[in-house]
């Protein structure tokens, strides 16, 4: 029997979770015997390419489809043409764009329709609007998979049948991470001597950049030598320097920009905080396991089924930011408290969130659908 052929579609804006979760995916299926592929956009006035770069890097099949704008029905064309080019028969979408263009594109396609919902940000009005657009077209779908439970209840408040829902967890490659050595993040000797508290994701609000630098005031009245580190890139981050600089701060506080190291940034980190307003199921948080660091998390999205507290990590209140900074100062005090939590999440995220679990989960879906596809196809002979 020939190899389901999948091609995935998304539009990106640099790599962060929802990246790494479609790469590690598309990684995964390929090894488990299915002929994955992966669309990314090419936008004309927001051209962002390391995905592609990523993939290319992974050995992944991948194909720039150019978008002109924020309405351009050449790219549903576009992305038609590939699907019937490649004679592929499931498409699998990531993100309100791909949603929307590939829920055009396979109205005049022969492949069957997914989608993954990672979450919905309302960063922006416009954004607020396009992902209002999205949870109409995923009504449309032949099925869409949710990334937690609170994602999926958002989904069936917004029409999308039930028997067309399911969840998967985010999976990735966990070995990379447990086998990765230190780098240097830090300027100075003097900072690169002290323990380093982490911050890993996009700068914007939903992820609470600002809670971690008020509770890193909190905590270095208490404990000096600590450095808080910032890993990633976004709207936030001139916002975030000014912060640092009024609240005093700022030569303990390291911007470290995006790194496509991050199994080494981790091996660095001796605790990572994930300050975030709202999740769907946080890709850092699973790194973060993988590479047995002590974790500080708001309870939001599925965290509280990651993180169990005082076993996996220490959960907090989201925007309780006095209870943030007693957290991470009872793990910087704590070192075999740190160990102990490591080990347990790492424990965790081996049996549970491994990318090629979350492959196999994926693979019956799109077995499924494939016969979905052939029952229709017979049942239109027979009528």
């Amino acid at each position: 029997m020939a190899a389901l052929r999948v091609f995935h579609l998304i539009s990106s804006g640099g790599l962060y979770g929802a990246e790494a979760v479609v790469l590690n995916l598309v990684a995964a299926l390929n090894r488990g015997g299915c002929a994955a592929a992966l669309g990314v956009f090419d936008n004309r006035h927001q051209p962002h390419s390391e995905i592609a770069d990523e993939a290319k890097r992974l050995g992944l099949q991948v194909q720039l489809i150019r978008c002109e704008g924020r309405v351009d029905w050449k790219t549903a064309r576009r992305v038609r043409e590939v699907l019937d080019g490649g004679r592929f028969e499931i498409l699998h979408t990531h993100g309100y764009k791909a949603d929307l263009y590939g829920w055009v594109a396979a109205r005049s396609a022969s492949a069957r329709l997914a989608a993954t919902a990672h979450n919905w940000t309302a960063r922006t009005r416009s954004i607020r609007l396009y992902e209002t657009l999205d949870r109409f077209a995923l009504k449309h779908f032949d099925h869409v998979v949710a990334v937690s439970s609170p994602v999926a209840s958002i989904l069936r408040s917004s029409g999308v049948p039930e028997e067309k829902i399911s969840v998967i967890a985010n999976g990735i490659d966990w070995a990379r991470f447990a086998s990765a050595s230190p780098v240097r993040l830090c300027g100075s000797s003097q900072q690169q001597s002290r323990l380093h508290v982490g911050l890993v994701g996009r700068l914007s609000r939903e992820k609470g950049p600002d809670y971690f630098l008020r509770a890193a005031r909190i905590v270095l009245d208490e404990f000096r030598g600590v450095s808080f580190v910032l890993v990633g890139g976004g709207p936030m981050k001139e916002d975030l320097v000014q912060m640092s600089r009024a609240l005093a701060i700022d030569d303990h506080v390291v911007f470290a920009g995006v790194r496509r190291d991050m199994p080494e940034v981790y091996a660095t980190m001796d605790v990572i905080v994930l300050a975030s307003r709202d999740e769907g199921m946080p890709v850092a948080l699973l790194e973060a396991f993988a590479a047995r660091k002590a974790v500080v998390a708001t309870a939001v999205g599925e965290v509280p089924n990651l993180v169990t507290d005082g076993e996996t990590g220490l959960l907090v209140t989201p925007g309780d930011v006095s209870g943030l900074a007693r957290a991470i100062l009872r793990l910087l005090r704590e070192a075999d408290l740190r160990r102990r939590l490591g080990q347990n999440a790492a424990d965790l995220v081996q049996q549970r969130y491994s990318a090629d679990v979350m492959a196999t989960r994926y693979l019956a879906l799109y077995g499924e659908l494939a016969s979905q596809k052939v029952a229709s196809r017979e049942q239109r002979a027979q009528s």
